[in-house]
């Protein structure tokens, strides 16, 4: 038996060898993250927020799109956290990336929580996460991704795709008006939040 033989007969063995190695990795990773959503979610039940947000921004940073919103969520009331529309709105843009739809409401009630003033800040902070921990087009993007509608595009919500003018990667958000100061639309984000807790979905990357 020649060599080429021996290590043609072998090679399947190996490719077979690596798959299942990706495949167990993979499984342990999807139980840790697993693991790690229950953590969080019990220490937010019991009240524990500072340890919740703590857990949750760890997997969000991961690409856990519920723990992406549910930082965002927190960072928008203070829970376990300082209140902070810009980094809520800038989370909840990473979010959408791979819930879509789910997160429209939400992210249209969001956006009337930032303050006009802090509106240029928020596309900037968004910006930067979409690169850091938004997907792929993100990642390799050159240009700005957070763009306001106003004057270029229209629409109730963030968006993929706004018209010939949003480049491949560009996200346009709708500010609406600021109702920073008005506290029924917390009551209004708070509402939504357990629309979204109560309903049956699967989370993209949970």
């Amino acid at each position: 038996m020649t060599h080429a033989m021996i290590y043609g007969s072998r090679l399947p063995l190996r490719l077979a060898a690596v798959c299942l190695m990706a495949t167990a990795v993979l499984g342990l990773a999807s139980i840790q993250a697993g693991a790690a959503q229950h953590q969080a979610a019990s220490a937010y039940a019991q009240g524990d927020y500072e340890s919740a947000y703590r857990d949750y921004l760890k997997s969000a940073k991961k690409g856990d799109a519920y723990a992406q919103y549910r930082v965002s969520f927190m960072s928008a009331l203070g829970l376990g956290t300082e209140v902070d529309p810009v980094e809520s709105m800038a989370w909840a843009i990473v979010a959408e990336q791979s819930t879509g739809e789910l997160l429209s409401d939400y992210l249209s009630a969001l956006a009337a929580l930032v303050p006009a003033k802090d509106r240029k800040k928020t596309q900037k902070k968004a910006d930067y996460f979409l690169r850091r921990w938004g997907d792929d087009d993100s990642r390799d993007s050159g240009g700005g991704l957070a763009r306001p509608s106003e004057g270029g595009c229209t629409g109730s919500r963030l968006r993929a795709n706004c018209g010939a003018s949003a480049g491949g990667g560009s996200y346009w958000i709708s500010w609406g008006q600021d109702r920073s100061g008005d506290p029924k639309q917390r009551q209004v984000l708070q509402q939504i939040d357990e629309t979204l807790l109560e309903a049956s979905v699967d989370w993209p990357g949970s």
